[in-house]
């Protein structure tokens, strides 16, 4: 265990004054442009179209994100970890569950779908444990969105 992690509180008040101390340098160091942040998100978008693998990634972390926020929740684990493989690996197991006709050129046509619902949660522990990658499959979006929150096998 590291030194970051036995003193979170430590980690946390140093982070705080080192902000405070360098917010006004920094902001005159590094100004951020609104021209700056179209074209990062420009990046971005055009990565997302053309790495089905990274979408698939960003898609997942937003997902997580909006789970945890709308639980009361703080994610304190990394995205990867809570799956419980890699991002490559998690898109062997997506395609490994692809129906026919599903395809990473046509994944607009369907949704990364939890077979138990990230709702159904209470703890953060049980949030993290439905983020596993077992309880993730593709699913066409017609019938993801008809399923929604409720807990339905297909």
């Amino acid at each position: 265990m590291t030194w970051k992690e036995r003193n979170p509180e430590k980690v946390k008040e140093q982070k705080a004054k080192w902000y405070a101390r360098y917010k006004e340098i920094n902001k005159e160091k590094y100004p951020r442009t609104d021209a700056m942040r179209f074209a990062k998100q420009l990046r971005k978008k055009q990565r997302k179209a053309q790495d089905p693998i990274y979408a698939m990634s960003e898609r997942l972390r937003n997902r997580l994100h909006i789970a945890f926020k709308n639980g009361g929740f703080k994610k304190q684990s990394r995205t990867e970890k809570m799956l419980g493989c890699r991002f490559k690996q998690f898109a062997k197991h997506i395609e490994s569950q692809f129906t026919a006709g599903m395809s990473w050129d046509n994944r607009s046509e369907w949704h990364l779908d939890h077979i138990i619902p990230l709702s159904c949660a209470t703890t953060i522990e049980g949030l993290e444990k439905l983020s596993h990658y077992t309880n993730i499959r593709p699913l066409w979006a017609a019938d993801n969105l008809a399923k929604s929150d409720n807990l339905v096998l297909i």
